[in-house]
């Protein structure tokens, strides 16, 4: 594969991922804005992480082109074809694992 022919590949592969950032961005901003809290982003920054990891690992799970509600239900973008949404990968499955082991201990040391 050449460079040329790789490039819209990883372009479709953001497409989710950037809405989802674009969407939660705008959120905390107005969040911020409505409640004089400037530090919204620090609810969410312990998790966000995971989100976007459980969308990398489970990709071949959503639906392909279907934007019921793009900003809440991940799918995979129209055009998007191969082993990236047929196979599962076991590099974005582990990272997942160790990301949600990770937050689990994270949580528990804090309980204590």
């Amino acid at each position: 594969m050449s460079y040329s022919s790789t490039t819209p590949q990883v372009l479709l592969t953001l497409e989710y991922p950037l809405v989802l950032c674009t969407a939660v961005t705008l959120t905390t901003y107005v969040l911020s804005l409505i409640t004089d809290n400037y530090s919204q982003v620090d609810r969410i920054w312990t998790f966000m992480p995971t989100v976007y990891i459980a969308y990398w690992a489970f990709l071949p799970l959503w639906p392909t082109g279907i934007k019921v509600f793009p900003y809440v239900i991940p799918y995979v973008p129209q055009g998007l074809d191969g082993d990236l949404v047929q196979k599962y990968s076991p590099r974005a499955l582990m990272m997942f694992g160790l990301s949600v082991s990770t937050q689990l201990c994270t949580l528990n040391q804090g309980t204590n």
